[in-house]
């Protein structure tokens, strides 16, 4: 934890640099220790960082791209690109170290949203993080503009009855909208299967997933259902010569996205759009709240690493809060508030 209180009002900071632990303390608000921790590492980065090369923000930007491209996916590298481009357009091609934090804030007032603000925040300071660590500029300038607030708003959710008619509405699509609820995949994961992560004899999926720290592609085992095999076996009879699960009939190569495909299929079964993402999270609460599964199979099967990014996603407060606010009913029944007021009462007529 970067920040902690260590007495009612104060707080503290920690952070570790080239080996070496660093810190500060006596902050009033866990945001105060966050700016002064961020200051910190600036002042610490700048003394322990070489000169500035003369590498301008078009260079960079480049070179960080180019491995940008061999590292995330497809979608993640385009926005950056399209970020970079936006930050060029307004401030033409200036030298890395000429940029300053106020420069950034001004680009980044220009952005029509909080939302969209705390992104292209978020993919330069990725970009400065790289030319800092590459010796290009003394410090991350991104490091001192805090984010701003945002609304977060939870992903709208089909119900069954939404969900049966998108499946019937699906036409030839069903395999594949039956394989993404099935297997609670990712849009990319499904897209990504080939036949060999089909394992029929172990009744299992491989996954493949990006969504890890490194970026890189990790394999998830998932358990095969009865209905999920059937499906897999049905479209293994009708493959035609491709590695793909689903591959683009025209090519026979991988897709990499399909855009247009709920929007089409919803618009058909008379539902409002949902996204792919959006039957992962129906199947994970109807996993959840009809059959009653406990949140650490819920999470396995979601392959989240954390139980609490299980429960930000299916808006669930953490297991156990809701039995520990029930021990304050005793407190404040109206008997036992009742019977306390009296008690006083006798008290104070006696003395």
């Amino acid at each position: 934890m970067p920040q902690w209180q260590y007495r009612p009002g104060k707080w503290r900071y920690r952070f570790e640099h080239l080996g070496k632990t660093y810190g500060g303390a006596g902050f009033s608000t866990k945001k105060a220790a966050r700016a002064g921790e961020e200051a910190h590492k600036c002042e610490v980065q700048k003394k322990l960082s070489p000169a500035p090369s003369n590498m301008d923000f078009l260079g960079a930007a480049a070179e960080y791209l180019a491995n940008s491209k061999r590292k995330h996916a497809k979608k993640t590298y385009k926005y950056k690109a399209y970020v970079y481009d936006c930050f060029l357009t307004f401030h033409n091609n200036l030298p890395l170290h000429h940029i300053t934090p106020s420069l950034i804030e001004l680009y980044l007032k220009t952005r029509h949203s909080n939302f969209n603000y705390n992104r292209h925040l978020k993919d330069l300071s990725a970009l400065f993080n790289w030319a800092w660590r590459r010796g290009m500029v003394p410090t991350n300038p991104c490091l001192l503009i805090e984010k701003l607030p945002e609304e977060k708003t939870r992903r709208p959710v089909p119900t069954e009855d939404e969900v049966a008619r998108i499946l019937v509405a699906a036409g030839d699509l069903r395999p594949f909208i039956l394989v993404v609820c099935l297997t609670m995949g990712r849009i990319g994961e499904v897209l990504r299967m080939r036949w060999e992560d089909v394992l029929f004899e172990h009744k299992k999926v491989i996954l493949w997933t990006r969504k890890r720290k490194s970026g890189s592609l990790e394999p998830d085992d998932y358990p095969m259902s009865d209905t999920l095999h059937e499906q897999f076996m049905d479209l293994y009879r009708r493959r035609e010569n491709s590695e793909w699960v689903f591959p683009n009939p025209k090519t026979g190569t991988q897709y990499f996205a399909r855009p247009k495909i709920m929007r089409s299929i919803c618009k058909k079964a008379g539902v409002p759009h949902y996204g792919f993402h959006s039957l992962r999270h129906f199947v994970a609460n109807l996993l959840a709240d009809k059959e009653k599964v406990s949140l650490k199979r819920v999470s396995r099967l979601l392959r989240h690493k954390n139980i609490r990014t299980t429960e930000i996603y299916l808006g669930k407060e953490p297991e156990g809060l809701r039995e520990t606010v029930k021990l304050l009913d005793k407190s404040f029944q109206e008997e036992t508030l009742s019977e306390k007021t009296s008690h006083e009462s006798s008290h104070r007529a006696k003395g």
